[in-house]
């Protein structure tokens, strides 16, 4: 499928979130892991709107949406990962 919009090699940090729940507060738990991937980000047409798709290079992990237009999705890759106009590249 043609891709429309790209970043390439952009690192995320995966995991280090708080737990809740169960244990309960204030007993011992060992801090929650983290992980640095690298991602490679891609717009691509999805019939009306466009499918927004950060994936792994590694494999290990792969998530999507659906937003109306491009600069939605590249709204959202803002939110998501702190990724900037500039860093976007033509598929």
């Amino acid at each position: 499928m043609a891709k429309i919009r790209r970043v390439s090699g952009l690192r995320v940090r995966l995991g280090g979130l708080a737990r809740s729940g169960w244990p309960p507060p204030g007993a011992a738990t060992p801090p929650p892991p983290t992980r640095d991937v690298m991602r490679d980000l891609r717009i691509e047409p999805d019939g009306p709107g466009v499918l927004p798709i950060a994936e792994a290079r590694d494999g290990s992990t792969c998530s999507d949406s659906r937003d109306e237009t491009p600069g939605d999705a590249e709204r959202a890759a803002s939110a998501w990962f702190g990724v900037g106009p500039e860093a976007w590249g033509d598929g």
